[in-house]
């Protein structure tokens, strides 16, 4: 194989681990409330409830990989 693709290929590499990295940071949200709601006929199981500032940026790391 040569070099320079090799090269090319590991600074993918690198840079798609930096991207998971940055995903994983930003949707590891820093505070959750779990939310037991029996108020809505037909639903079981929990509401999580996340503070808007992590949910508000989660969604700006991901809509930057729609651009």
């Amino acid at each position: 194989m040569d070099e320079s693709l090799r090269g090319k290929g590991r600074y993918r590499l690198d840079e798609a681990k930096a991207r998971i990295a940055e995903l994983e940071e930003a949707l590891r949200f820093k505070q959750n409330v779990i939310i037991s709601d029996e108020r809505v006929a037909g639903f079981r199981g929990d509401w999580i409830a996340i503070p808007r500032e992590d949910f508000e940026h989660a969604r700006k790391v991901l809509d930057h990989e729609q651009r």
